[in-house]
């Protein structure tokens, strides 16, 4: 049994069948009007859709994903709470959300800055830097 779908198969054997001619080649330079437009049909930062721009606060006018816009703009959620803010339980110069491999490299780059960074607890394995 293969470990690769029939798909697959008839995929690399069509690599192995066009490789020579491809290794002589030469491929032509896309010009800037033509990436532009490559751009836009087909990579979703490009892309109207899904996106929408800020109305408010320090990135007004800025497009970001109407999701982020939403979390931005929405209700909040702790107002109306009786909130100590006197007295934090933490105090940190960055906070990192979300997790795994590609936080711990800009992480590691605040630490040896001597800044000082925190994870949310309900990362599995973080802990505040103090």
């Amino acid at each position: 049994m293969s470990a690769f779908t029939e798909e697959m198969l008839k995929s690399m054997a069509n690599v192995e069948r066009t490789r020579a001619e491809r290794a002589h080649a030469v491929l032509t330079r896309f010009s800037a009007e033509e990436k532009e437009q490559l751009l836009k049909d087909f990579h979703p930062d490009y892309k109207d859709k899904g996106f929408r721009v800020l109305k408010t606060g320090a990135n007004k006018g800025s497009k970001v994903p109407a999701e982020l816009a939403e979390l931005l703009e929405g209700k909040s959620r702790v107002e109306g709470l009786n909130l100590d803010l006197s007295a934090p339980d933490y105090e940190t110069d960055v906070l990192i959300i979300g997790g795994g491999g590609p936080v711990l490299l800009p992480r590691l780059k605040l630490r040896l800055a001597e800044r000082k960074s925190s994870l949310p607890r309900n990362c599995a394995w973080a802990t505040p830097t103090r």
